[in-house]
């Protein structure tokens, strides 16, 4: 209650949540790319199995795993497809452990996972969903047995999203119980070794680049928020030539598409504009992941001073956390971050405009929480949080010893890990 809300800037978009990443929407119902995905993992999650099946889908960072995992975790609970956000984990279920009644399975837990986890805080989050009251004080072994002895009786899915090593699945996996009832794990990871692993007698799913003509509407739909596909398109020949131009030097990775997109979508429409932004980076990377990464720090590099320093911030969270929106403008404004503006103007609104920018940009998404109309929190996906750790550090504006050790929503008050802006810009 009373946390400030962002106005719901980008909802032509795509679906999913949490950002961490893509289905991808314009208006509610046009999806772009994932519909034969979705459905074939769809058919692989309903399908009865002698065992508790393990389903990975596997891709390079950007490539829309999250988003995908979230289509069809929503889809398996029996959310509407609306509800959810680009790059994003799914909205919480009303109550834990519930879905709504055209629900497939008993019980349903999402879980962001990450380089480097807290086993305990995966079996809290795991819990918390499924309504299971495990106590959290036990040892790793009794929580584990407790967590099996729930769910042995109930078709359960559990998605585990962005997991990085072997040994997380290791320490999870005795949880979960080998039952013939359908229960379904539902992974997604960069690693095809861990893919692979995971449950060799099951394949995984390889989740490939958008096509060009996808990747071109998905970008158009982030240069321009607010009209249809067809007034999108309806541009100048030559600014559609450009378009196209720019959209395929993304490589088919969605992040990359709605960041550069989010991109242009702040600059005025023209033929110059594009062509700079065009001609100003070497596209001659022939890996994918590479170009997107050099797309995001376009995108950082082309934001103003004071706004750097706010995307830099928010490396500091905990790898997939929500972060309140009245907590993180606080805590802009009592680090100095956000500039006095002439007049009568609150920094409070000056921060709340900061970071209505950053979600036009797509360097930061919104939460959308069932039944709100507006978002009281933001996540930032994986490669952007990694680009922020990277610039926090070499500009000397934010130490984390690992990457992955950065501060919780409980520690966000005592927030010291950020060096003062140097420079009055």
């Amino acid at each position: 209650a009373g946390e400030t809300s962002i106005s719901p800037i980008s909802r032509h978009f795509v679906s999913c949540s949490r950002w961490r990443s893509s289905s991808y929407h314009i208006g509610n119902n046009t999806i772009f790319g994932l519909e034969q995905d979705t459905d074939m993992i769809m058919e692989r999650l309903l399908q009865p199995t002698e065992h508790r099946e393990v389903i990975v889908i596997v891709g390079m960072g950007g490539i829309g795993k999250t988003t995908l995992a979230s289509l069809v975790f929503n889809k398996a609970r029996g959310v509407e497809e609306r509800n959810t956000w680009s790059g994003q984990a799914p909205p919480k279920a009303t109550d834990p452990g519930s879905s709504s009644k055209r629900s497939h399975f008993d019980v349903c837990a999402w879980v962001p996972v990450g380089q480097d986890p807290d086993t305990l805080h995966l079996f809290s989050t795991i819990s918390i969903q499924i309504g299971a009251n495990l106590d959290l004080s036990r040892d790793v072994a009794e929580i584990k047995h407790h967590m099996f002895t729930f769910l042995l009786d109930k078709r359960y899915l559990i998605v585990l999203d962005d997991v990085w090593r072997e040994e997380t699945w290791h320490e999870l996996v005795d949880a979960f119980p080998m039952s013939t009832n359908g229960s379904k794990i539902l992974m997604t990871t960069r690693s095809k070794v861990i893919a692979i692993s995971a449950d060799p007698a099951s394949y995984p799913h390889e989740l490939n680049p958008l096509s060009d003509e996808v990747s071109f509407h998905l970008f158009l739909s982030k240069v321009f928020p607010n009209s249809n596909l067809n007034q999108a398109m309806s541009y100048p020949p030559l600014m559609e030539d450009l378009g196209r131009q720019l959209s395929k030097k993304c490589g088919g990775l969605p992040l990359a598409l709605v960041v550069l997109g989010g991109l242009l979508s702040a600059k005025e429409k023209k033929h110059d504009v594009w062509s700079s932004i065009l001609n100003s980076m070497n596209w001659n990377d022939n890996e994918a992941e590479k170009q997107c990464l050099k797309i995001l720090a376009l995108s950082y590099d082309d934001l103003p001073y004071r706004m750097k320093l706010c995307f830099l911030y928010l490396g500091a969270f905990r790898e997939e956390s929500e972060i309140s929106i009245s907590k993180l403008t606080k805590l802009w404004i009592g680090d100095d971050l956000i500039p006095q503006q002439s007049g009568r103007r609150r920094k409070e609104d000056t921060a709340t405009d900061y970071l209505n920018e950053l979600i036009q940009r797509c360097l930061v998404q919104p939460v959308l929480l069932k039944h709100k109309q507006r978002s009281t929190r933001v996540r930032v996906h994986a490669l952007l949080r990694e680009l922020a750790i990277s610039e926090g550090r070499e500009n000397r504006f934010l130490y984390c010893e690992y990457s992955n050790q950065a501060v919780s929503e409980m520690e966000m008050e005592t927030l010291s890990s950020f060096g003062s802006p140097s420079g009055t810009q």
